[in-house]
């Protein structure tokens, strides 16, 4: 299945599309749209016990669950799932498979010898300013590390980042190319029992939410891939004897490092790789699962404000707050300084709206000539999107002249409306405001804990921003003391 780009649609409001669903129960008032999915999605979780269901020795549902929610969010125009590549086609399969082959010859994961600690490393990479990609959440935290270690490295959209930072780097390839010879001479066959059950299963899901779900086309290729990364990460961590796996999401390769590493014996950890809300689908969990098998023994979050954020972990999971290096290291380069100056962060898929929320504003004569529109990456043709902001009494900041955390230290308050910069930028000092567009349900718990005060129109910002600035301990700072203490007590000593 394409990579996708999940986005908050806009097409319709969220409340609107929930209407088509009938009722499990009465909704609490005023519920977030995403709450009400994930709620209703944990009721059917515990009437069916899904979390249950094995197929083909694999807990199916844990696997399929992520994929399934998306799914949801989609057809209720929650989320715009956009693929993000097409089909490789003859040509780009040879061309990937010869780039591959390429990689594996080099180095290999299954050719690794014994080390203490496997990093599974998270894909997606940033550019900093020594022009190199960095893994900002474990990068910054392996210099220097002086435990035995392998990471490895996977591909983003295809490609190998390179130059990077990162030492002991093994590329993810050769793992990659056997799942895809695996599922071509032993594609995964359903038996009749797994697919009646499946079908007794969408349907229960459409009648829930209103939708079109099959199920079966979405679990076969899942489980026909995770069967293969099993198996290649048994053969791997036999071979390694690591004492500690750690990887940095819940996805499904992560997943079966961790089933695999369950299996056998070995510690894992999951170390926190972005935002998350207390009705994500990868951290929210009914009663009923019980122990998962895929998920991490360890959860390492950055800081107590998510502890706060996390709602309902699996019962065997222990969580720890070690902290973010990487902004530890930025706000340390980038202190801020006296400035007036309110960062607008945006993003693609609530561009439209955020800038002409941010146009209002910066017609408002308090706020004549304070006002920056910081755009994504993803945002480089906002010309053509946003043409009223190209005239406009505000600065435009496409990011090529600074860094995203020189922007925040140059500024005295932000607004946005699900980024994760904004927990940055609070973490910061600065005042944070929550423009109540679609997806802003995401920061309700920054809201309710008093570190950002959420807004619907630029009037309740004029009226706002005389506030005083609000604190909450979204970072713990020290985070490589505190990653080391950890592994001291997991790991042992470094010359054990």
């Amino acid at each position: 299945m394409p990579q996708r780009r999940i986005s908050f649609g806009l097409e319709r409001t969220a409340e609107c599309a929930l209407r088509t669903a009938p009722p499990i129960g009465a909704a609490p008032p005023e519920e977030a749209p995403f709450g009400c999915v994930m709620r209703r999605l944990m009721e059917l979780e515990d009437r069916l016990r899904l979390f249950e269901k094995r197929v083909d020795g694999a807990p199916l549902w844990e696997y399929a669950r992520l994929r399934v929610h998306y799914e949801l969010a989609a057809q209720l125009d929650l989320l715009q799932i956009e693929t993000e590549r097409r089909p490789l086609g003859t040509v780009g399969a040879l061309q990937w498979g010869l780039g591959s082959l390429r990689e594996a010859a080099a180095a290999s994961p299954l050719r690794v010898g014994r080390r203490d600690i496997v990093f599974l490393g998270y894909p997606r990479r940033q550019l900093q300013s020594d022009r190199r990609w960095w893994d900002v959440h474990l990068d910054p935290l392996l210099e220097g590390l002086p435990w035995s270690h392998v990471y490895l490295r996977r591909r983003d959209r295809r490609r190998h980042y390179d130059p990077i930072p990162t030492r002991h780097s093994v590329p993810h390839d050769a793992i990659d190319l056997h799942v895809a010879a695996q599922r071509l001479l032993r594609p995964l066959r359903l038996s009749t029992d797994d697919r009646r059950w499946l079908a007794a299963t969408s349907e229960s899901l459409c009648r829930t939410f209103g939708v079109r779900l099959d199920l079966g086309p979405i679990v076969a290729p899942l489980l026909g891939r995770r069967r293969a990364l099993v198996g290649c990460y048994r053969r791997m961590f036999a071979r390694v004897r690591p004492k500690l796996v750690v990887v940095l999401a819940p996805n499904e390769q992560e997943q079966a490092a961790v089933e695999a590493a369950r299996e056998a014996g070995i510690r894992t950890a999951e170390l926190q790789h972005g935002a998350f809300s207390p009705h994500d689908p990868s951290y929210a969990f009914p009663a009923s699962a019980g122990r998962l098998a895929c998920f991490a023994d360890d959860l390492l979050l950055y800081g107590d404000y998510w502890r706060e954020v996390l709602s309902s972990p699996p019962p065997q999971v222990r969580v720890r707050t070690i902290g973010f290096r990487h902004f530890e290291g930025n706000r340390a380069r980038h202190p801020r300084g006296a400035s007036d100056r309110i960062v607008f962060l945006s993003q693609r898929p609530i561009g439209r709206p955020l800038s002409r929320f941010a146009l209002d504003l910066a017609r408002h004569p308090r706020f004549a000539g304070r006002v920056v529109f910081r755009l994504h990456p993803d945002e480089a043709d906002w010309r053509e999107r946003y043409p009223w902001l190209v005239d406009a009494p505000l600065d435009v900041d496409d990011g090529g002249t600074c860094s995203l955390y020189e922007t925040l230290a140059s500024a005295g308050a932000q607004a946005g409306v699900y980024s994760f910069a904004l927990f940055e930028g609070a973490a910061q000092g600065l005042k944070t405001f929550v423009v109540g567009l679609p997806g802003s349900e995401a920061m309700t718990p920054l809201v309710e804990l008093r570190g950002a005060l959420k807004v619907r129109t630029a009037d309740d910002l004029v009226d706002a921003e005389r506030t005083t600035r609000l604190d909450v301990p979204i970072f713990r700072p020290g985070a490589r003391d505190n990653f080391y203490e950890y592994l001291r007590k997991v790991v042992g000593s470094p010359d054990a």
